[in-house]
């Protein structure tokens, strides 16, 4: 027969900060961590699993290693999104598909489910490997437009440009960074650029 009176275990998904885990704490909870193996130090938890997050595989094999209760699992850094499905089907835990969660954090994924929904209001977007294809974008669909990776965070190399000279620009600068910042944020995907609409409006 289950023992209510055991404490249920909430581990959080690559990196804790204090109030998270404070806030666990005073709900009843034991904290648990799946910690990206990459960073040397992190919060005091009661159950603490260092995972290798640079593939499916390697994050498969890591969590392994525990055999413990996992009754919930916590993502809150956007680099860590995607292997919340993957741990929380190896613990029979419900959540949203794998398909779900890379179309919320993949531009490119994200722009075509929105094109796909509300064609009427949804930017027309194109992955642009060079500067030629980003050029003949904006002469098609006007200036101005967006530049932006598709798996970064925090806004980063996401441009507007106005005109050809500041496309170039800001197309350039972001291909000279991405695939440093990808390895810096650890995404574990291929850098890609697209180039988007920049639609106005009322909010």
């Amino acid at each position: 027969m289950y023992n209510i009176n055991i404490k249920k275990t909430i581990f959080i998904i690559g990196k804790a900060s204090k109030d998270v885990v404070a806030l666990l704490k005073s709900q009843g909870y034991n904290t648990g961590l799946f910690a990206d193996s990459s960073i040397k130090k992190h919060e005091t938890v009661d159950e603490l699993v260092l995972v290798d997050f640079s593939s499916q595989e390697s994050i498969l094999v890591s969590i392994k290693q525990y055999q413990g209760s996992v009754d919930g699992i916590i993502v809150r850094y956007e680099n860590y999104i995607t292997a919340k499905p993957l741990i929380a089907k190896y613990y029979k835990l419900q959540t949203a598909s794998i398909e779900a969660y890379k179309a919320s954090t993949d531009k490119s994924l994200m722009r075509e489910a929105f094109l796909q929904y509300n064609p009427k209001n949804s930017p027309q977007y194109q992955e642009v490997e060079n500067l030629s294809e980003a050029l003949q974008f904006a002469k098609r669909y006007q200036y101005p437009v967006i530049i932006k990776p598709t798996n970064l965070v925090k806004s980063l190399l996401i441009s507007k440009s106005n005109n050809d000279k500041e496309l170039e620009k800001n197309y350039n600068y972001a291909i000279a960074n991405i695939k440093r910042l990808y390895k810096k944020y650890k995404v574990p995907r291929t850098p890609k650029l697209i180039i988007e609409q920049c639609l106005q409006g009322t909010t």
